[in-house]
């Protein structure tokens, strides 16, 4: 997977994993991390009791990948890659993330 930061721009904090759990009690199921293309489960490293976030959550681990592994292949082969917005010469999967917020309403043809 990839190297992930946390990041919280609400309260102003970056690379602290273990704010919610810690700081602010709270009982952690299931955190994931996400780009337009993928998504990883990430909660190991926003918990310092892995095993208490799996018994919560109500799904195997086994199960859990499985449906990150499907969502992943509907990702990869669904997004459009075709050539859209103000720079008509690159393909949504080398847009960034604000571009293709900016760009993901318009129904663009062709």
């Amino acid at each position: 997977g990839a190297d992930w930061v946390h990041a919280d721009p609400s309260e102003g904090i970056l690379d602290e994993p273990l704010l919610y759990e810690r700081g602010w009690a709270k009982k952690l199921t299931m955190i994931f991390a996400m780009t337009p293309w993928s998504i990883e489960h990430v909660t190991a490293r926003y918990t310092a009791d892995y095993n208490a976030t799996v018994h919560r959550r109500g799904v195997t681990e086994d199960v859990l990948q499985e449906i990150l592994g499907e969502v992943n292949h509907r990702l990869h082969s669904e997004v459009p890659v075709r050539s859209w917005g103000y720079d008509k010469g690159r393909a949504s999967r080398n847009r960034s993330l604000d571009e293709i917020a900016l760009w993901a309403h318009f129904d663009i043809a062709g």
